[in-house]
């Protein structure tokens, strides 16, 4: 019992959890049962360079990896609750055992043309909204929630379960995937 204890100890004397807010946050992000955001009062400096951070990380625009990509094969995207957007390099869709995605892909910070696509018949077949539709991430009840709006107007609204990792073929970094929660919007 002592071993497993001390084994126990050490483990989490080496966690993560114990060098920086940042890691704290980052370690619970594979977690399928913690929410983004720590029990920070949503007006404090620490949950605000929380959001400024998710921010920074999922939400800007980067020459190398500015398209999300969510499986929508059976109309999932549109029609479950939880939905699971992938941010991928710019020159390859990852192998999945889906032919049709909704596709997001960032023109600037926290802005991007929206498209379905089919990738499996020959050529690929794409849909795409004219304007820009725009992402706008807030601190509500210590959750980040992203506001969808295209014309002025929300026309989604998610809160963020978590940030899961993909392996990625084409990076030496494992590829960030958004998990979100539709909820209701008054839009």
């Amino acid at each position: 019992m002592k071993r497993l204890t001390l084994l126990i100890i050490c483990l989490w004397a080496t966690s993560p959890y114990l060098h920086s807010q940042e890691s704290q946050l980052i370690a619970g992000l594979h977690e399928p049962k913690e929410p983004y955001v720590s029990n920070e009062d949503p007006n404090s400096a620490k949950a605000k360079g929380i959001l400024n951070h998710f921010v920074k990380n999922y939400l800007s625009y980067n020459s190398d990896k500015y398209i999300y990509v969510g499986c929508n094969e059976q109309n999932e995207y549109y029609e479950n609750d939880t939905v699971r957007m992938r941010r991928i390099s710019h020159d390859y869709y990852p192998v999945w055992q889906c032919c049709k995605f909704v596709e997001w892909n960032l023109v600037a910070d926290s802005r991007f043309l929206w498209s379905d696509l089919e990738a499996c018949k020959k050529g690929v077949q794409r849909s795409y909204y004219l304007s820009t539709t725009n992402i706008k991430a807030t601190l509500q009840d210590k959750e980040i929630y992203l506001d969808v709006s295209r014309n002025g107007s929300v026309i989604e609204r998610f809160k963020v379960i978590r940030v899961d990792e993909a392996d990625s073929k084409h990076n030496e970094l494992p590829d960030p995937v958004l998990v979100l929660l539709r909820v209701s919007h008054s839009g």
